[in-house]
């Protein structure tokens, strides 16, 4: 079902993400980028939002900025309360700065949707904000914790088949990225995955092996 889903990684023209969007992101995330709120987590809720967006038909920019911006500004791995309510003033921010363009009634959508991730048993009616919040469920694997059909909000979330897809992109990811980790480890004196991202972000093409 997911065979040729790869292509959803890549981003394209037809991507609101650019380079100086993800650069700008990026160089404020004030954690660990391999941590299990770091970028390997927003690209793989970016790759489960763009396959559930073919399937619900919801907004793929807005999709795609909440994969972005929904944990961008925590400051631990923990219970942090106020961290969607932060990462959606940061992309209203950067929205001033004119890093992206969006409706204001899209970027209504955005700032809901990332404010309401932290809020336990949240299901919303719009079917935008519904996407974005099991895009984010769906990478819960990578703490350990299947998810669980009755706290989705799409019935395409529920597909059994996407959940274990899904289960196995975390798997796919941590060993790529592991791989990566150590290659850049010995050939660029340990800079580490900062540099990684950000030449991901130059590009704006998933290239790497751990985003593909």
């Amino acid at each position: 079902m997911y065979k040729n889903s790869n292509r959803l990684y890549r981003i394209d023209e037809h991507s609101i993400l650019t380079p100086e969007l993800v650069k700008s992101v990026i160089s404020k995330y004030s954690m660990n980028l391999r941590g299990v709120h770091g970028a390997a987590h927003w690209m793989r809720v970016r790759k489960n939002g763009m396959i559930l967006v073919e399937e619900t038909g919801a907004d793929r920019a807005v999709v795609e900025l909440f994969a972005l911006f929904h944990d961008s500004q925590r400051k631990n791995d923990g219970w942090d309360e106020g961290h969607g309510e932060r990462g959606a003033k940061f992309a209203l921010k950067l929205r001033k700065k004119k890093l992206f363009e969006l409706s204001d009634s899209a970027f209504d959508k955005l700032y809901e949707a990332c404010c309401g991730h932290t809020m336990g048993g949240y299901n919303p009616e719009d079917i935008t904000i519904a996407t974005c919040s099991d895009a984010d469920r769906l990478d819960l694997e990578r703490v350990g914790i299947t998810p669980n059909p009755e706290k989705l909000c799409t019935k395409a979330a529920c597909n059994p088949e996407l959940i274990l897809w899904s289960k196995m992109q975390v798997n796919r990811w941590e060993s790529n990225m592991r791989l990566d980790w150590n290659e850049q480890k010995r050939n660029n004196n340990n800079k580490g995955v900062r540099s990684l991202l950000l030449r991901f972000a130059d590009s704006c093409v998933v290239n790497l092996r751990c985003f593909r």
